[in-house]
C-alpha cells in the first residue's frame, strides 16, 4: 500500500528541516495521529449530540500546550470544510476507521454522518478538544467537490488566519461568496459560543474581504437524495430557529386559527406561542415538538432582518399543505394532499423590505408529519452558485416592537425620564445612535433642545 504522507512528502519534507543548518537543534517530531496512543475525553457539557459522550482524542493533542490548525480552503458536503470541519481529520483510524464513519474493524465507535447528526458531531469534537489558531491554505483551494478527482484546483494565493475558528470560516465562506449563515456547522458553533458568526464583529486586517473574495461552484450537499431538487441542487439552509403554536384540529388552510394571520407578531412564550425551537436539520416538523396524534393545523413564526429593500426568492418545500405569510401578505400556497418534500419544491420572488419582516408558516398535519422547509435566498439564475441566503439577512425570534420618537425608556410615552434618558447620553464617551433625535449623524446638546420643542408641543 502507498503512504501518504511519502507521496504528499510531508515525510522528506521533515527530514530535511531537521538536517537543515539553518535550523541547528531543531525539535521536530512527525506523529501520525492515526496510530497515536488515545485518551478518552468527555465531551463538555451540556452537550448538543446525542451520539457522542466520549472521543478518543490522539494524546499528541490532548497534551499539547498550543494547537494549531491547518485546514484547506475548499467546499465539501457540508458547505464549506476549513477549520471546523478539518478537525474531524484528529480521530484516530484505529479507533474510528479511516473514514471515520464504520469504526476500525466494526467496532462500533463512529461518527454519524446522517444529516442533522454530523454537523453536531463535528462542532463536539472542536469543543472537545479546542483550536488555539487557525492557519488556512489557500494558495490553492478547491471548488464543486473536496477530492481530486471530482473538484477543481482554484488559485488564490491566500493565507487566512486567526485565533477564532468560527470567525475564520465565517471570513473563508465570504472568501468564497457562500453565505456562512447557510453553513450548519458554523452556525451551530457559533450558538454554542465556539466563536463570532456576524462579520461586522470580526476584525478583518489585510486585504479586504471585498477585494479578495471570488465565486466558488458549490459542493454536492449530504442530503438524502429524495430531498434534492435536481433545478436547484445547492440548497442553503433552512432558518432552524422558530416560534410554534398548534394543534388546531382540521386540514383547511382557510380558516384563521389565530384570528388574525396577516397580522401575526408573537414573542417567545405568549399567548400560546412556544419558547424559540431549534432545529437540527433543513426539515422543519413541528409535529415533533407539539403532540398531537390527530390532523391538524400548525403555524411557525420567524422575524428577519433585512439590511436594504430589495427583490429576493422564498425557496420553500413541504411533504403536504403549506402556506406561508411575508409581512402580511400571504405569498405562497400550495393545498395538494400530499408530496415528496424536496429542498426546494418551489422557488418563488418576493420582496423584502429593510429592517424588520414578519414570516408566517401554516402546514398541515397528517399521519403525525407536519414538515416544511424554508429560505429567503439572493436571486442567482446560474444554478452552480443559487441557494445563498440573502446577503445581510438574519432570522430572528424576537423583534423589539417600534417606538414613538423620543421614548427611550420603552414606556410608550415621551416625557421627563426620557429627556434624563438622553443627557445620561451625552454624558458617555460612545453615544448610542439612537438618542440622535434630531437624525444629524451626532448625538449633542441639539438633540436635547429638539426633545424639549416635541415635549412642549405635544403636551
Amino acid at each position: 500500500e502507498s503512504d501518504g504522507y511519502t507521496i504528499s512528502g510531508y515525510r522528506t519534507m521533515i527530514e530535511t528541516l531537521q538536517n537543515d543548518l539553518i535550523y541547528p537543534g531543531l525539535k521536530l517530531e512527525w506523529v501520525d495521529l492515526n496510530y497515536d496512543d488515545t485518551v478518552r475525553v468527555a465531551v463538555p457539557e451540556p452537550r448538543i449530540s446525542e451520539d457522542q459522550t466520549v472521543f478518543f482524542l490522539p494524546r499528541t493533542l490532548v497534551e499539547a500546550d498550543f494547537i494549531i490548525n491547518t485546514p484547506v480552503l475548499k467546499v465539501h458536503s457540508p458547505c464549506i470544510t476549513v477549520g471546523l470541519k478539518n478537525w474531524v481529520g484528529v480521530l484516530p483510524g484505529m479507533v474510528y476507521g479511516w473514514s471515520k464513519d464504520a469504526g476500525y474493524n466494526r467496532n462500533g465507535i463512529l461518527l454519524n454522518h446522517t444529516p442533522g447528526r454530523l454537523q453536531k458531531d463535528m462542532v463536539e469534537i472542536v469543543r472537545t478538544l479546542g483550536s488555539d489558531f487557525v492557519v488556512v491554505d489557500a494558495i490553492v483551494a478547491r471548488e464543486r467537490a473536496k477530492n481530486y478527482w471530482q473538484g477543481i484546483p482554484k488559485q488564490r494565493n491566500m493565507i487566512v488566519a486567526g485565533s477564532d475558528v468560527v470567525s475564520v470560516d465565517v471570513v473563508c465562506a465570504h472568501l468564497m461568496e457562500i453565505n456562512p449563515d447557510d453553513v450548519e456547522h458554523v452556525c451551530l458553533a457559533a450558538l454554542t459560543g465556539l466563536g463570532q458568526n456576524d462579520l461586522d464583529k470580526i476584525t478583518v486586517v489585510g486585504n479586504t474581504i471585498e477585494e479578495s473574495k471570488d465565486r466558488f461552484f458549490k459542493a454536492d450537499k449530504y442530503t438524502p437524495y429524495s430531498l434534492i431538487n435536481q433545478d436547484y441542487p445547492y440548497y442553503g439552509q433552512s432558518n432552524r430557529v422558530w416560534l410554534l403554536k398548534g394543534g388546531f384540529p382540521g386540514l383547511d388552510l382557510n380558516v384563521d386559527y389565530l384570528g388574525d394571520e396577516p397580522g401575526a407578531a408573537p414573542q417567545p412564550g405568549q399567548e400560546g406561542w412556544s419558547e424559540p425551537v431549534y432545529f437540527y436539520d433543513d426539515v422543519i416538523d413541528p409535529a415533533a415538538f407539539i403532540s398531537e396524534s390527530e390532523d391538524c393545523i400548525h403555524y411557525a413564526f420567524s422575524y428577519l432582518t433585512v439590511p436594504d429593500s430589495c427583490p429576493a426568492q422564498l425557496w420553500v418545500g413541504s411533504s403536504q399543505e403549506l402556506a406561508v405569510w411575508l409581512n402580511g401578505e400571504q405569498v405562497y400556497s400550495y393545498d395538494g394532499a400530499y408530496r415528496d418534500h424536496t429542498l426546494p419544491n418551489d422557488v418563488v420572488e418576493v420582496n423584502v423590505r429593510a429592517g424588520v419582516n414578519r414570516i408566517l408558516v401554516k402546514s398541515s398535519q397528517r399521519e403525525g408529519i407536519s414538515e416544511f422547509s424554508l429560505n429567503i435566498c439572493e436571486i442567482e439564475t446560474n444554478k452552480s452558485y443559487a441557494g445563498n441566503r440573502l446577503a445581510g439577512a438574519k432570522f430572528l425570534y424576537w423583534a423589539e416592537p417600534e417606538r414613538m420618537k423620543g421614548d427611550y425608556t420603552g414606556d410608550d410615552r415621551v416625557d421627563v425620564m426620557d429627556l434624563i434618558s438622553l443627557l445620561r447620553a451625552l454624558g458617555q464617551s460612545e453615544r448610542e445612535p439612537e438618542y440622535d433625535f434630531n437624525a444629524d449623524g451626532q448625538v449633542d446638546i441639539f438633540d436635547v433642545i429638539g426633545l424639549l420643542i416635541y415635549m412642549k408641543g405635544n403636551k
